[in-house]
């Protein structure tokens, strides 16, 4: 009897640990639900953060950040005008290399952000704040010269020109010091806060932010790493030269004997960037940008990854006419599955078939209950997509639509496909501003 007891008591105390403390419905257009996480949930979730934050360098590493990050908002509010898109730019570069990407996205997303904003974020592509060339770690004894003053600063990595003792022209893509340990930190703190955000709104669990921040993490230890990056200009040219596009694109080839997993370094490329913040100052034509997308789409279903981070900055036209590909820091990979639900997609956008649509984003997301009303989601579509006044609109803001539209249907979308919209963001801006009336769908 005694046995029954013991089991019945462990098994209210269990329950305890497992039931949410408290449930709170929230009215509204949309069902949603706050909730104090269980006992249990709160004790995984401490144990995860703890995890994290090790991770990360340890409670000090991420004390520290926390202190720079509000030493950095204190001193530009009190600077300069905080309504000034000078001062959000200027906010963003101090507060570290995480931010100038978010910066990089809202330049070369003109359909999502301002033309103010995404003017003033252009300067994080290549004039980010530097750091002193003797604070870097180089070893230039391989080398007949290097130009201390940069080429180009980014959220990473700052570009060096360089001559090697055999006369040839090269840059040194060099990774800057605490870089590493900003973005760990600052990836930590996504993370967590994902993941409390999941237990406290249960509702986000459907658009899986903790996932989101832990592939968000994967990328950047992929990003901090030059050797991958060096791996990836050779398979991409690989790519090129096995598709006949040799003509028409190239990318950096790396100079493995003086490259490292800080310092990358390879042949320059001559040329100027694809776009800019003025469409009269690119000498581009129409034709060069439906070569970029071509090139780009065709990565997608033939190449052995896609340049998942191509803004503005990371795409030159050179002097010989051809597309210059740079920093594959950044790339994506489509299983299968993914690939042939997206290329359904494509064709039914193409056919204005909204039920072909609809059916081809339930098979490229994870239902998060069974039985999606197709019906409804393909009236939704005609509206959202078909509309004719809509359709005016760039291709990749349809695509942030249609995502936002899986999330109201609670269909959980693959994390490559979040890339592929981000890209399809920086696409829009060489198509909005060099090839307007280029369908992008339909190439």
């Amino acid at each position: 009897m005694w046995v029954t007891w013991a089991a019945s008591a462990a098994a209210a105390v269990w329950g305890l640990q497992e039931k949410p403390l408290l449930q709170l419905d929230v009215p509204g257009p949309y069902t949603a639900r706050l909730e104090v996480p269980s006992f249990g949930t709160l004790q995984r979730l401490s144990r995860e953060a703890a995890e994290e934050m090790r991770g990360a360098g340890g409670l000090g590493a991420v004390a520290r950040r926390t202190v720079s990050a509000q030493r950095a908002v204190l001193e530009t509010v009190l600077s300069r005008p905080p309504s000034s898109a000078a001062a959000v730019r200027s906010l963003f570069e101090r507060l570290g290399p995480t931010y100038v990407k978010v910066g990089q996205l809202i330049a070369s997303s003109p359909s999502v952000a301002s033309e103010e904003l995404s003017r003033e974020f252009e300067k994080c592509f290549d004039a980010a704040p530097a750091v002193p060339f003797e604070a870097l770690e180089i070893d230039t004894s391989g080398f007949e010269w290097v130009d201390p003053s940069p080429l180009a600063t980014a959220s990473v990595a700052q570009v060096h020109a360089a001559r090697l003792k055999d006369g040839r022209s090269v840059v040194l893509k060099v990774r800057k010091p605490g870089v590493a340990e900003a973005l760990r930190c600052d990836t930590a703190f996504v993370t967590i806060a994902a993941q409390y955000a999941e237990a406290f709104a249960p509702e986000l669990r459907r658009i899986n932010l903790a996932r989101i921040a832990r592939d968000v993490r994967a990328s950047v230890a992929a990003e901090l790493d030059f050797g991958v990056e060096r791996r990836r200009l050779v398979e991409f040219q690989d790519f090129i030269d096995a598709n006949g596009l040799g003509g028409l694109a190239a990318v950096p080839e790396p100079v493995h004997e003086l490259s490292s997993d800080t310092v990358l370094t390879m042949t320059r490329l001559e040329g100027d960037p694809l776009a800019s913040s003025s469409s009269s100052s690119s000498r581009a034509k129409p034709s060069d940008v439906e070569t970029l997308v071509r090139i780009w789409s065709l990565s997608v279903v033939r190449g052995p990854f896609f340049h998942a981070d191509l803004h503005a900055g990371n795409c030159l036209l050179m002097k010989d006419g051809r597309l210059g590909l740079l920093d594959f820091g950044i790339v994506g990979r489509f299983s299968r599955r993914t690939y042939d639900a997206v290329s359904r997609m494509a064709d039914a956008y193409r056919d204005r078939d909204a039920l072909g649509l609809a059916g081809a984003l339930c098979d490229l997301g994870v239902a998060a209950k069974p039985g999606v009303d197709l019906q409804s989601l393909a009236a939704r579509l005609e509206t959202l997509v078909f509309d004719d006044a809509r359709r005016r609109r760039a291709d990749a803001t349809v695509l942030v639509d249609v995502v936002d539209l899986a999330e109201e249907f609670e269909l959980e979308l693959p994390s490559e496909f979040g890339l592929l919209v981000k890209q399809a963001l920086y696409l829009d801006r060489f198509i909005s501003q060099l090839a307007p009336d280029l369908d992008a769908f339909r190439l």
